[in-house]
């Protein structure tokens, strides 16, 4: 078998319906290389369930001191995602001890970029916020001055009750 004949086949595999993304995990997980984490990364739609592989996958299986592909699913990922956001958050902080030094500088980089992420969504969230405001009273009224307007108008509810019961 040629070399460009087992790269077809392996082509073929990973863009079949039958590749979840467990046998996808288990390919990141052997070949350390960048090219394939890239290419897998690319086509891996994951749940929550695997973010603890995925974190592990990303700081010890890895030919650099992190794999960047994987890094940027979880925190693209995580952009969208509050909850899959807090859960990388602390899936992280969990491996904070067993990370060397220049893993610990990747470390608070991705941390700070699950911060920003949620900047993001409050920003995105702003932008789609219908207001839909009731005319209010006048700001510089006291308390007083309110509750007197509202039992005078408790009062006039009260004295047209008593008209429509005397009719």
């Amino acid at each position: 078998m040629k070399n460009s004949d087992s790269l077809t086949w392996l082509y073929n595999l990973f863009n079949t319906s039958n590749f979840d993304p467990q046998q996808n995990i288990d390919y990141l997980q052997s070949y350390p290389q960048t090219g394939i984490h890239f290419y897998l990364s690319r086509i891996i739609d994951f749940d929550e369930k695997y973010t603890l592989h995925l974190v592990h996958i990303m700081f010890y299986h890895c030919e650099d001191e992190i794999s960047y592909p994987i890094m940027d699913i979880l925190v693209k990922k995580s952009l969208y995602n509050k909850s899959f956001g807090l859960k990388l958050f602390f899936t992280l902080k969990s491996y904070r001890k067993y990370l060397n030094k220049e893993q610990i500088g990747f470390y608070r980089l991705i941390i700070q970029r699950i911060m920003e992420c949620d900047k993001f969504r409050r920003d995105r969230s702003r932008k789609n916020i219908v207001i839909d405001q009731k005319p209010f009273l006048d700001q510089k009224l006291s308390t007083r001055e309110i509750s007197t307007i509202k039992y005078k108008k408790l009062e006039n509810q009260f004295a047209d009750l008593k008209l429509l019961k005397e009719k």
